[in-house]
């Protein structure tokens, strides 16, 4: 029921997207597709769209040299404040950190 959104997030995680966007993409009401994805991701649309920008971010952080703020707009965030907030919140230090090799 949820391949279609799990593919649109995949390729276009760096764009703003809706719920009511991704339940269409999967011809569902926008409730019973956040309960169905909740159900089998273990999180909520928004959480996982989240969390798969901070992957992606983190392996470009890992093997290029563009900016951090270059990054977190291109993974799609608004804010590279905002961007290393969840970061921190997600891999326990900064992207600074993570790029430079001081993850303890």
């Amino acid at each position: 029921v949820i391949e279609p959104a799990l593919r649109g997030i995949k390729n276009a995680y760096g764009r703003t997207m809706t719920v009511e966007e991704l339940a269409k993409l999967c011809n569902v009401s926008k409730h019973y597709f956040c309960r169905v994805f909740k159900s089998i991701t273990g999180k909520s649309v928004m959480e996982y769209l989240r969390d798969f920008r901070l992957r992606v971010a983190n392996v470009l952080l890992q093997n290029t040299d563009r900016s951090i703020s270059d990054i977190a707009a291109c993974c799609g965030f608004d804010s590279s404040n905002y961007f290393s907030r969840c970061y921190k919140q997600h891999y326990g230090h900064s992207p600074r950190q993570s790029r430079n090799g001081h993850t303890e």
